[in-house]
């Protein structure tokens, strides 16, 4: 997938949809792309909150744990993007999110989306 691609699939989460196109492209170029196969997972509830993950193909469950159940939330689909609160705050992830097909994700993290925001900062994130 080309960067000016990866840009436009950041551009439909709403944290970046008035982004202006150069830091939003800095951001898809930056981004690490990541692959995950069924069944693995892409965070736990309670792992640092590090990375928000833009899925771009395939489908995941996002899901808890009661008891010794396992308690479906959401089932995160392309576009989806994942983590984006824990990464942004600093917390840990609250929810467990698990390929239920292969997915293909942007990994991004915090220093970078601030690295972004430094070199543009009028118009980066508004």
């Amino acid at each position: 997938m080309s960067v000016r691609s990866n840009a436009e699939s950041l551009r439909q989460i709403p944290l970046f949809a008035e982004c202006d196109p150069v830091p939003l492209q800095v951001m898809a170029f930056a981004s690490e792309r990541a692959e995950f196969a069924a069944g693995e997972d892409i965070f736990r509830v309670g792992g640092k909150g590090a990375s928000a993950f833009l899925l771009l193909s395939g489908d995941a469950d996002v899901w808890v744990s009661k008891g010794d159940e396992r308690v479906q939330v959401a089932l995160a689909g392309p576009g989806a993007f994942l983590g984006q609160l824990a990464m942004i705050a600093g917390l840990a992830y609250s929810v467990n999110v698990t390929a239920k097909i292969p997915v293909t994700a942007t990994r991004m993290n915090i220093s970078r989306l601030m690295r972004v925001a430094e070199n543009f900062p009028i118009s980066a994130l508004t």
